[in-house]
C-alpha cells in the first residue's frame, strides 16, 4: 500500500500578519538588503518613510475618455540614499500562492509609481509657471527633471516553495515562431522573485534568515526538517525572541503565536525545537482522527449498502480499505501511518 503523509504542520501564513511584519522598517531594509545588495547595508532602517498610500490615476484614454486606475501596495516604503532625502522607492508584494500574471501585475504596480511621479512633477511646474518650452508644455516636465526608481520584489512564502509561473514579461507570451528573430523590439519585464531557493539566508540579519532556512527545509519532508534542527540546535533552543515573532507569523507557528512563554528560555529566547515538536506531535493527532473519521465513514457506506464480505475484509485488510476508500471517493483524504 502506497504510504500517505501525515499533515504535520500548517503553512498558513496569513497575509495581514506578514505584511504588518514586514511594515517594520528593520525587516523591510533587512529584505532588500539581503536580497538586492546581497547583504550590504544599503538600506537604512531609520531612513525608511511610509508610502503605502492607495494611489488612484486619472488618466487619458485612447478614446480620449479618462481612465481611473486604482492600485494599492502590501508595503511600500521610500529610503534616501547618498545624502538624497527621496532617493528611491522599495515595495514589496507578498504571495502565498503561485500567481500566472505576476510580472504583469507588478509592471502595472511600478507604471503607476512612475506615473504618479509625472503627474506630481507636471502639477508643480504648471503651478510654478517654469516651464519655458514646447517640449516642456507638453510633457508637462522640464527636462533635467528625473524620476526617482522603483524596485519591486515578490516575497513568495508559500509552503511548497515551487514557483511555477512566469518569471518576466515574455514567458506569458504566445510568440509566433516568425516574430522569435525580433522578439527584442517586445519589452520584457522581468519579475524579481525571492523565495527561500533563490537567496542566501546568512545575507539576512533579522529573522528572515531564519524564515528562508526553514521554509527550504519544510519543503522537503520531516526528516529534513528533524535533521536541520539537530544541526542547528544550538541556536534555534535559544532564538532571538523577535527573530522567533517573525517565524511564528510567515510559517504560522501556534505556539509561538498563541502561547510563545511556554517556550521562553531562560535567558530570555525562545526554544524552537520544542514549537516545532508540539507541531509535528498535533499534526500526527489531526492525522489520526482524519483517518479515523475517513475508516467510519467507510463503514457507514458498506454497512448501508449490506456489503457485509466487504465489511469484514476491510477492517483487517488495509490494502482493501485503499480500493473502497477510491471507489466510494474518500481516496483524496491522508491516511495515518
Amino acid at each position: 500500500m502506497k504510504k500517505q503523509r501525515i499533515p504535520e504542520v500548517s503553512w498558513n501564513a496569513k497575509d495581514g500578519e506578514i505584511y504588518e511584519r514586514l511594515s517594520d522598517n528593520e525587516v523591510f531594509a533587512d529584505l532588500f538588503n539581503g536580497v538586492v545588495f546581497q547583504g550590504e547595508e544599503i538600506i537604512k532602517p531609520e531612513y525608511l518613510e511610509e508610502m503605502n498610500e492607495k494611489k488612484q490615476l486619472k488618466i487619458p484614454g485612447r478614446d480620449g475618455q479618462p481612465v481611473v486606475i486604482k492600485k494599492l501596495r502590501d508595503v511600500q516604503k521610500a529610503c534616501g540614499l547618498d545624502g538624497s532625502l527621496l532617493g528611491i522607492m522599495l515595495a514589496a508584494e507578498g504571495q502565498r500562492t503561485v500567481h500566472y500574471g505576476m510580472p504583469v501585475r507588478h509592471m502595472l504596480y511600478d507604471a503607476v509609481d512612475y506615473t504618479k511621479q509625472m503627474l506630481d512633477l507636471e502639477k508643480k511646474h504648471r503651478r510654478d509657471r517654469d516651464l519655458s518650452s514646447g517640449a516642456e508644455f507638453l510633457s508637462g516636465m522640464r527636462r533635467e527633471d528625473r524620476l526617482r526608481p522603483v524596485i519591486t520584489l515578490a516575497l513568495f512564502y508559500g509552503e511548497d516553495q515551487l514557483w511555477d509561473g512566469p518569471m518576466c514579461l515574455h514567458d506569458m507570451l504566445e510568440l509566433p515562431k516568425a516574430l522569435e528573430p525580433w522578439k527584442t523590439y517586445i519589452p520584457n519585464y522581468p519579475l524579481n522573485l525571492v523565495y527561500s531557493g533563490n537567496v542566501c539566508p546568512e545575507n539576512f540579519r533579522t529573522g528572515l534568515r531564519e524564515v528562508f532556512e526553514l521554509l527550504r527545509v519544510v519543503a522537503k519532508d520531516k526528516d529534513s526538517m528533524e535533521a536541520f534542527l539537530r544541526e542547528n540546535q544550538e541556536r534555534y533552543r535559544n532564538l532571538d525572541w523577535k527573530k522567533g515573532e517573525l517565524i511564528g507569523d510567515f510559517l504560522d507557528v501556534p505556539l509561538i503565536k498563541d502561547n510563545a512563554d511556554a517556550i521562553r528560555t531562560e535567558e530570555g529566547g525562545m526554544n524552537m525545537c520544542t514549537a516545532f515538536q508540539q507541531m509535528r506531535r498535533e499534526g500526527e493527532v489531526e492525522g489520526k482522527r482524519m483517518g479515523e473519521e475517513k475508516l467510519s465513514s467507510l463503514m457507514q457506506f458498506l454497512f448501508h449498502d449490506n456489503r457485509i464480505e466487504d465489511l469484514q475484509k476491510a477492517s483487517l485488510d488495509a490494502g482493501y480499505r485503499e480500493v473502497l476508500y477510491k471507489e466510494y471517493g474518500l481516496d483524496h483524504e491522508e491516511l495515518p501511518d
